[in-house]
């Protein structure tokens, strides 16, 4: 789903029954507490509604019903939640074409399915030169799987704007590489501009100041 949740000073709390003896129950509203997201986020930066590795890099563990391969283990492969309805639609026995004709107009779906990665350890998900862009909540990022320019909610995180980090050597993010690599930030700014505006995306900073 997404990183550690971070969000109980985000929310009223008033109406909760938080005693002890009612933990648990319809009407208890429980966090860990203050800075545990952080803590359960480690090794990575951050934690839920961040773009930054803490709060989307999560697990992802699949048990199917019908053997699709006698390998099993780890693939660290990247993917993401929209490969699960590629992924469905692929184990149904039902081609793209048939749900989404080329004369549709409907929004085609943007994940690739996840069979290969279940059949063979090592497999790639995505092609080699793929560029993958998240926003939620003022948050944003522009990545392949080397390099990653990500800028959290200045609202909510107090960031200044893009920052760059090499994923190979710096998955946790942190050392920002920006001001060394002005030739990427350059290709991964100029993508995701050009998908903000394919996609409607709003900007939430400017939005939230309206």
């Amino acid at each position: 789903d997404n990183g550690a949740e971070g969000g109980d000073h985000n929310f009223p709390m008033g109406d909760a029954d938080n005693r002890y003896e009612n933990i648990g129950n319809a009407s208890s509203y429980v966090y860990m507490g203050p800075r545990w997201a952080e803590v359960s986020s480690t090794p990575f930066t951050h934690w839920k509604s961040a773009a930054s590795e803490g709060g989307v890099r999560v697990p992802f563990i699949v048990k199917s019903p019908v053997q699709i391969s006698k390998q099993h283990g780890i693939n660290n492969n990247f993917a993401t939640v929209r490969d699960i309805f590629p992924t469905v639609m692929e184990l149904a026995g039902i081609q793209n074409n048939q749900v989404y004709p080329t004369s549709s107009t409907k929004i085609k779906p943007s994940g690739f399915s996840l069979i290969p990665a279940f059949k063979d350890n090592t497999a790639r998900i995505r092609p080699v030169n793929y560029y993958d862009f998240k926003e939620l909540h003022g948050s944003r990022y522009a990545k392949t799987d080397e390099w990653k320019l990500v800028e959290n909610s200045p609202s909510k995180f107090k960031s200044h704007g893009w920052e760059l980090y090499n994923l190979k050597t710096d998955f946790n993010e942190q050392h920002n590489v920006y001001a060394a690599h002005p030739e990427i930030v350059k290709v991964l700014n100029d993508k995701y501009l050009r998908y903000a505006d394919e996609n409607g995306v709003v900007d939430f900073e400017q939005y939230n100041k309206k």
